[in-house]
């Protein structure tokens, strides 16, 4: 079995959850959080708990067969 993560943009959730249980992936774990990086979204404001971030993420992962 494998794990796979993904990070991805809040505004790209609904369609990749559609996509995978399109795909056959019924049961998919989405957390809320925030990042930095090379990319940095200009509308983005640092977070009041955490001072050095710069993008709100959403994580992905699930379980599937080799």
């Amino acid at each position: 079995m494998k794990e796979i993560k993904a990070f991805i943009k809040p505004k790209r959730v609904q369609v990749v959850v559609e996509s995978l249980r399109d795909a056959g992936f019924e049961s998919v774990t989405v957390s809320k959080g925030e990042g930095t990086g090379a990319h940095k979204d200009p509308d983005a404001s640092p977070s009041l708990d955490f001072h050095f971030t710069d993008s709100p993420i959403v994580k992905l992962e699930l379980v599937c067969q080799n």
